[in-house]
């Protein structure tokens, strides 16, 4: 099988070309797999808190999806964002059965840009400049603030896109019977920050 590249446009088409079409999805969800004990570090400087350390974060995530009776997984994909996803990874077919099962349950340690993580509310950055602030205005000096370290929680958007349609088809928004059925689910993924202290 073809392997199908996702993308935003291609997304966005297929799920509203869908949207009155047969659904052949019976479910699609994404839940945290497990325990993460990694956290963001953000830097301080003398300026404040400066950048993020490190240049990508791992997401630890299960992937679900079943097909309605009669339909096959066809693609599955993890990404950051909801239907404009910033980085997208794809399974290969081996992964999801090759278009031959109609079940999939897949744990994986998603590896994405720091750049391209989508934030629910603040950025780790933003949340550690906003704690400063705070902490300005109840009468400690930055350097005080700068002084030590603090921890936070941020929340960042992941989610799981999967499509189904009759085994061994072509993945599309068009296709025989009224087109493949994509669906979506997006999670809140609680992530650990830490904001350094000033060397």
């Amino acid at each position: 099988m073809k392997k199908i590249a996702l993308t935003a446009v291609a997304a966005l088409a297929a799920l509203t070309a869908t949207a009155s079409a047969k659904d052949k999805m019976d479910k699609v969800d994404i839940a945290r797999d497990g325990i993460d004990v990694r956290r963001v570090v953000v830097k301080a400087g003398a300026n404040g808190y400066t950048a993020i350390e490190g240049n990508q974060y791992t997401f630890s995530v299960r992937g679900y999806a079943a097909a309605k009776k009669g339909f096959r997984i066809l693609g599955a994909w993890f990404h950051t964002g909801k239907l404009e996803q910033a980085h997208v990874y794809s399974l290969y077919p081996r992964d999801y059965g090759s278009g031959e099962k109609r079940t999939l349950k897949f744990p994986i340690s998603y590896k994405a840009p720091m750049n391209k993580v989508v934030w629910d509310g603040a950025s780790p950055l933003e949340a550690c400049r906003a704690n400063l602030a705070k902490l300005k205005q109840s009468g400690f000096t930055e350097k005080e603030v700068l002084a030590r370290s603090f921890s936070l929680e941020v929340g960042a958007v992941v989610g799981f896109t999967a499509v189904a349609d009759r085994e061994w088809r072509e993945a599309s928004s068009i296709g025989l019977g009224g087109g493949s059925t994509w669906k979506t689910k997006t999670m809140r993924y609680t992530v650990a920050v830490e904001c350094a202290a000033r060397p």
